[in-house]
């Protein structure tokens, strides 16, 4: 009976083993330069005192958001600063202010941005994972604008 059972938590876990494997394909790194696909957004939250209500007094913080088109999953980071997560669909960018400037006319677009990802570590971080370096596509940085 104990054989039984061992053998059935093998193949359980063997299963589990390429279940995850087939699933890693959309997966990502932290830190690693990756290519997101997706729609801007502008998003406003609550700030501080409280981050809990603008209608109550907390100070609005306005962030762009990237909505990825597929989303994907993220591995933890080795450093324990970043969780896994899965079904990654939202991104906080972190941008300058030269960069907002430049990414506003294509708020409802789709776009490509390329950057580092990170964990959600402070009460700014709106989403569980955010894009940091995040390289501006040549045409917006030309003037381009979309239709």
């Amino acid at each position: 009976m104990r054989a039984a059972i061992h053998a059935a938590c093998l193949s359980l876990t063997f299963a589990g083993t390429l279940f995850a494997k087939a699933q890693a394909s959309d997966c990502v790194s932290y830190g690693r330069p990756v290519e997101i696909k997706g729609v801007l957004k502008r998003a406003t939250f609550p700030g501080p005192p409280n981050y809990l209500s603008i209608a109550d007094g907390d100070e609005p913080e306005t962030y762009f958001l990237l909505t990825s088109i597929k989303p994907f999953c993220v591995y933890s980071a080795n450093d324990g600063l970043g969780d896994a997560v899965e079904k990654v669909s939202r991104i906080q960018l972190v941008l300058t202010g030269s960069q907002y400037s430049q990414l506003r006319k294509f708020v409802g677009h789709r776009l490509s941005l390329k950057g580092s990802l990170f964990g959600a570590i402070t009460g700014h971080h709106r989403t569980p994972v955010l894009m940091e370096k995040v390289e501006i596509p040549v045409l917006a940085r030309t003037g381009w604008k979309p239709r």
